[in-house]
């Protein structure tokens, strides 16, 4: 069974947005992405790291005084390190990351953005599901910079008044107060709307929750990557 997830993060003060809609398939993920350029693609992103299976003791790297304090202040993190298991990484796995182009139904470029010797098909199931997940997120959330239909010119005036710019793909204004604010003066980072799971609060011990910051990493990355060399 399927279980789409929604990540989108729209910056505060131009609307700009990468928008990441993924199903974990356990060895990789599913989705589709779109961004406010209008580059859109479906990709199968395999997993980068698994759950570690070799012990490693990280003591015998401390000082003789940095063990002496930790034995006595923190005893459950000093056994923890003696004891960890430090993640995995597939070696393969980016090689057997793959985008279409747009919305198309084969597969055509790597995760560098580089075409495929020879394009790979979705399949008529994989593709008709992904369509559909797309299809219904864009209705939902984004209007297109060249329509021109009433509810478009609503969207357009709402944005102007919110002073956002105009994309070739842009998210209904109406939908931000949906999105948690983050970042700001507060922390020194760019403000943005952010929809989806709270990655800051991830544990990069964890291969499931490493694996999904780094799908949201590369995925934007092969965006740029397509965008650039095609478009």
């Amino acid at each position: 069974m399927s279980h789409f997830v929604t990540s989108m993060e729209v910056a505060a003060a131009t609307g700009a947005f990468d928008a990441v809609i993924y199903d974990d398939r356990g060895d990789r993920f599913v989705g589709f992405y779109i961004n406010q350029r209008k580059v859109c693609f479906f990709f199968d992103y395999a997993k980068n790291f698994r759950a570690g299976s070799q012990e490693v003791d990280n003591t015998v790297h401390l000082s003789p005084e940095m063990y002496q304090q930790l034995q006595e202040t923190n005893p459950e993190l000093l056994e923890k390190m003696a004891h960890s298991r430090p993640l995995e990484f597939i070696e393969d796995s980016p090689g057997r990351s793959l985008l279409s182009d747009g919305m198309g139904a084969q597969f055509v470029y790597n995760l560098d953005g580089d075409k495929l010797a020879a394009a790979q098909p979705l399949g008529d199931t994989l593709y008709h599901e992904l369509k559909k997940v797309a299809e219904g997120f864009m209705e939902t959330w984004l209007w297109l910079g060249d329509d021109h239909s009433d509810a478009a010119e609503k969207n357009r005036r709402e944005s102007e008044k919110q002073e956002w710019h105009e994309y070739a793909v842009n998210l209904k204004p109406a939908l931000r107060s949906q999105m948690r604010l983050v970042g700001g003066v507060e922390d020194g980072t760019v403000s943005r709307y952010v929809l989806g799971p709270d990655t800051s609060q991830f544990n990069t011990d964890n291969a499931d929750e490493y694996n999904i910051l780094n799908l949201q990493v590369e995925i934007r990355h092969a965006a740029q990557n397509v965008f650039e060399r095609w478009h």
